[in-house]
């Protein structure tokens, strides 16, 4: 697989804008991956297990996507930003609660009903934006932990 991608740095890489159908396990294997940008591309239905590899990554975009879901092991990161914006995602994974250091999660646009409660965990969570969501309601439980949240957007 021929990828194109515009590295910003050998931490960094762009792919973003691309006709990408899916992501080569390698990728996620690559040392001090710190920031991966998958954005508007034409990624269907999941993103790989092998994602929870990225031990060094830190900043994860893959927003404009068609996504359906997310694997468990995006919850083995060290993520503090997490963008995933305008895909097609039914559900969040329960271990998205683990990433206790993430500072801004962006989930507008997609088709969740619910948010897991686990998201309660997320005591450095600062931004959450879960707007244009099919969400019919959100337990009190998610929220009143998020002690560090200073933007909620769920319109």
């Amino acid at each position: 697989c021929n990828l194109i991608a515009a590295p910003l740095d050998k931490q960094n890489f762009n792919f973003n804008t691309n006709k990408l159908t899916q992501v080569p396990n390698a990728l996620f294997a690559l040392p001090g991956l710190k920031l991966l940008d998958l954005s508007h591309n034409m990624l269907f239905a999941y993103l790989s297990e092998a994602i929870g590899q990225c031990q060094a990554l830190v900043e994860l975009h893959i927003a404009g996507n068609q996504l359906t879901s997310l694997p468990e092991s995006i919850g083995d990161l060290k993520l503090e930003i997490l963008d995933l914006k305008d895909n097609k995602l039914i559900s969040l994974p329960q271990r998205l609660g683990l990433l206790t250091k993430l500072i801004k999660l962006t989930v507008d646009g997609n088709q969740l009903t619910t948010i897991p409660s686990t998201l309660g965990g997320l005591q450095l969570l600062r931004d959450l934006s879960i707007a244009k969501n099919k969400l019919s309601s959100v337990e009190q439980d998610c929220l009143q932990n998020l002690s560090s949240l200073v933007m909620l957007d769920l319109h």
